[in-house]
């Protein structure tokens, strides 16, 4: 049986397509282990914690997230803290578990990819990205300052 380490920012009970490609690979008799970040959305941590504790189909590793909060600064913050703590959660569990595969489900931006290569490197192990959700001109949608000559 193969061993899959996926990880996703965001996963059940939250809705994302990665939560229905996980049970497929479950349905194929793959072993799935999810390394996910707290709610971002619609949850409170406290209840997402119960549900997935609640949930046996997967072990998770839940990594320290900073609140989204409402501004572009906080949602920086919060996408970087997932890189950090998921790399730090993946050096210190290294030892534990051997996988054969690193599958990571790519939002934008396209942080999460730093953890899935730093698993690469770790676990010696084939990479997957699944981009989901790429806009070129997301980097512009920041960046960009608008002058009088713009309207």
């Amino acid at each position: 049986m193969k061993n899959i380490l996926v990880i996703s920012q965001n996963f059940w009970p939250e809705k994302f397509l990665v939560n229905e490609f996980c049970d497929e690979l479950k349905k194929k008799n793959y072993r799935i282990t999810i390394l996910t970040g707290k709610s971002g959305y619609y949850l409170s941590n406290s209840e997402l914690k119960k549900k997935r504790k609640s949930c046996k189909k997967y072990k998770y590793h839940q990594a320290f997230t900073l609140d989204r909060g409402n501004s572009y600064i906080r949602l920086i913050f919060n996408y970087l803290s997932f890189v950090i703590s998921g790399i730090i959660l993946i050096f210190f569990n290294s030892y534990k578990k051997k996988f054969d595969y690193v599958i990571v489900y790519a939002t934008s931006p396209m942080t999460q990819v730093i953890v899935g290569y730093f698993a690469k490197i770790i676990f010696n192990v084939k990479f997957i990205i699944w981009v989901q959700d790429l806009w070129p001109n997301i980097l512009e949608s920041f960046f960009y300052k608008k002058t009088k000559s713009d309207f």
